[in-house]
């Protein structure tokens, strides 16, 4: 699920302005609302990211970040379920992980699950 226009090849880091953008900013606070506290990165890292290529990411700001992190905490999904590979397939031209940062996909899973429970259980 990529949020952003189709934009060039990322090559090379650049911020435009104060960190998290509007659009990283709402992202951020509704992962603080939904999710547990377990996560660590955006805490540190408040960015919430859109796309990656190579060793780049760009948040949903437009804001592109060298990835000093690519390939921590990647885990196994399974092993070639139909739905699986063809949903990973879509995404990982997109962006491959993102640990624990919000991201589109992650944004939408995460509302699905919390929808799923019953009665005072948080919803976002």
């Amino acid at each position: 699920m990529n949020t952003l226009p189709q934009q060039a090849t990322l090559t090379s880091a650049h911020v435009t302005g104060p960190l998290p953008g509007p659009r990283s900013a709402e992202m951020l606070a509704h992962q603080e609302r939904a999710e547990s506290s377990a996560r660590t990165y955006p805490r540190h890292l408040p960015i919430a990211i859109a796309e990656g290529q190579g060793a780049f990411v760009r948040d949903m700001d437009g804001n592109v970040f060298i990835d000093f992190l690519s390939g921590a905490g990647v885990l196994s999904l399974g092993h070639s379920h139909p739905e699986l590979a063809d949903v990973v397939a879509g995404q990982v031209h997109s962006l491959s992980h993102g640990l624990d940062f919000p991201t589109p996909a992650k944004d939408a899973f995460t509302r699905a699950q919390l929808s799923m429970l019953p009665g005072d259980s948080p919803t976002g």
